[in-house]
């Protein structure tokens, strides 16, 4: 259900003629403990495949991604990436962006 609904959230023209996609702003992201299962779930959570699936779908990562399940056994556990964005116009390197997973390897933190 919720998949569904982002997918048709996407076709809203609001979104889809001038929304950060449609207008070439890259979009990248986490998620926080609320994303992954329960509050604070961390490691133990059975659902991590499952969830980092439902994570590329929704970011729309490329099926090369190492983070993608395409890449079968090679595909990297957990979402943590890092990407470099260019000054406009330009091939000079600007804003580097490091997206954390503190959440797949997590330890337990509470009793």
């Amino acid at each position: 259900y919720k998949r569904r609904k982002s997918l048709e959230s996407r076709k809203d023209s609001s979104y889809a003629d001038a929304g950060p996609i449609a207008m070439g702003i890259p979009v990248t992201g986490t998620w926080d403990d609320h994303d992954w299962g329960s509050n604070n779930d961390g490691g133990e959570y059975e659902c991590k495949s499952g969830t980092q699936h439902e994570f590329v779908i929704h970011f729309h990562i490329p099926a090369t991604d190492p983070r993608h399940p395409d890449q079968g056994a090679a595909q990297r556990r957990g979402i943590y990436s890092g990407n470099v964005f260019h000054v406009p116009g330009t091939t000079t390197p600007g804003l580097h962006v490091v997206n954390l997973d503190a959440r797949y390897f997590r330890s337990r933190t509470f009793g």
